[in-house]
């Protein structure tokens, strides 16, 4: 346990200036967060909430706040009673010091009282006379967070092991909401995202985009004649297979941002924020090799013996003239109907759609031919 005076040197207030720079770094952050930790910064997590306030009025804290770590920087993803882009520069340095050291830290105000202009969520100023923090663990007892509570008044010796003992029980709260979270975003056999963590980042990425007026690419994959593979092997080794395209697919989708998820069955979804269709037919290209050159042997295959597991794929891009008239439903749509000509031209090989095919529409006003995704309008080949 670090006891230590409350110390606020080295955060600059003026890192609060706005600017390009500072908003790629907080995305790139909040990726990263996302990534790691399966939180969507920006959205009230309701579980963790409840754990801070717990944390808070265990404590008789008037403030807390749950901090990530990740690559880029810490980040609040969570508070009670603040807001979580206005938390408390002794609250975040106190954090910084249990990222460093692995170790709890109570620290105190040698003035008693820290006041700062800005108000609580109440509407009073914020006065802290102390600080508590302890780290959050990941499945590996590494840290990779840390829960801190914020208290007016000076924290005496005799408080201390108190309050270190209740956080310590809220935190294994916030680490077994974490391993829960995890395991509801990622598919259980590859390891990937689910369908349902695509539904939630595709609207995610849909929104940076039209905001940043920044194009977006999607990728829909599908292994070839893959009922034929299951009927023959069976599915202990059909799921084998499944488990080498993925990571196939994960082998190429590397940057930072891009996400890759099973999509269902024998499918699987990539989505490139801030990628033309040039960059997507490329990256699709090279997916679609790296699954040949994993050499999965195909038992069963119509063409005959000798023959590997290969992918179709369909591509898809939106930028600036899209967003306004189409709707991430479309988008579906469209890329679905370009894997749908990929296995009608012969299969092991990549389509682009492209947004002829859609007449322009204000999203919510779609008509129910034009909102339908593309897997309720085909009959796929395998």
């Amino acid at each position: 346990m670090v006891c230590q005076p409350l110390n606020v040197a080295g955060l600059d207030a003026g890192n609060a200036r706005v600017s390009l720079s500072m908003t790629d770094k907080r995305e790139r952050l909040e990726q990263e967060v996302f990534d790691l930790f399966g939180i969507q910064p920006g959205t009230t997590d309701y579980n963790l909430y409840r754990i801070a306030r717990l944390a808070a009025l265990g404590t008789s804290s008037r403030y807390s706040v749950i901090t990530m770590f990740a690559p880029s920087g810490t980040l609040p993803v969570v508070a009670y009673n603040v807001n979580p882009d206005e938390v408390d520069l002794s609250m975040l340095s106190s954090c910084q010091v249990v990222q460093r050291t692995g170790q709890a830290v109570f620290a105190a105000s040698p003035s008693g009282v820290i006041r700062r202009s800005e108000p609580d969520i109440s509407g009073d100023l914020l006065e802290i006379g102390s600080v508590a923090a302890v780290p959050v663990y990941d499945a590996g007892k590494k840290v990779v967070g840390a829960l801190c509570v914020a208290r007016s008044r000076i924290l005496s010796d005799l408080d201390a092991p108190t309050i270190k003992t209740i956080l310590n029980d809220c935190v294994r709260l916030v680490e077994d909401s974490m391993g829960m979270r995890r395991d509801a975003m990622h598919d259980g056999l590859t390891g990937l995202y689910n369908r349902r963590t695509f539904d939630q980042q595709i609207e995610v990425e849909w929104r940076r985009s039209l905001r940043d007026r920044s194009p977006m690419s999607l990728l829909i994959l599908d292994i070839d004649e893959f009922k034929a593979f299951n009927d023959a092997a069976g599915h202990i080794a059909g799921d084998n297979a499944l488990r080498r395209v993925a990571c196939a697919i994960t082998q190429r989708v590397r940057r930072a941002g891009d996400f890759a998820c099973r999509f269902g069955g024998e499918e699987f979804a990539v989505i490139l924020p801030s990628t033309d269709i040039e960059s997507a037919l490329l990256m699709a290209q090279s997916i679609r090799a790296n699954v040949a050159a994993a050499e999965i042997e195909h038992p069963a295959h119509p063409d005959g013996p000798g023959r590997r597991v290969t992918v179709s794929i369909g591509v898809a891009t939106v930028d600036e003239r899209h967003f306004e008239c189409y709707s991430p439903e479309q988008m579906l749509a469209l890329v679905d109907s370009a894997l749908y000509r990929a296995k009608a031209n012969g299969r092991d090989r990549v389509e682009a759609g492209t947004w002829d095919a859609f007449p322009e529409t204000r999203p919510g006003t779609e008509t129910a031919e034009s909102s339908s995704v593309g897997r309720n309008r085909f009959t796929r080949k395998q």
